[in-house]
């Protein structure tokens, strides 16, 4: 299957995309997972289903205070 995986800034806002093919939803958010170190948020998407969405600085929640 073709899946697009989509490379965004800080502020969630597109840089770039490709289209790259894939055996299933697993290989493509590995192949995603590879990209963080390069990009703030990495994008998995198969047509208008969001597979995965990652985070280079996963967002944590702090207790409330």
């Amino acid at each position: 299957m073709n899946y697009s995986v989509r490379y965004l800034d800080k502020a969630g806002r597109t840089t770039s995309s490709v289209f790259e093919p894939f055996e299933n939803d697993l290989g493509a958010m590995a192949f995603a997972r590879g990209k963080l170190p390069t990009s703030a948020i990495v994008e998995v998407w198969n047509n208008d289903r969001l597979i995965s969405r990652l985070y280079q600085n996963p967002i944590t929640q702090g207790a409330p205070s």
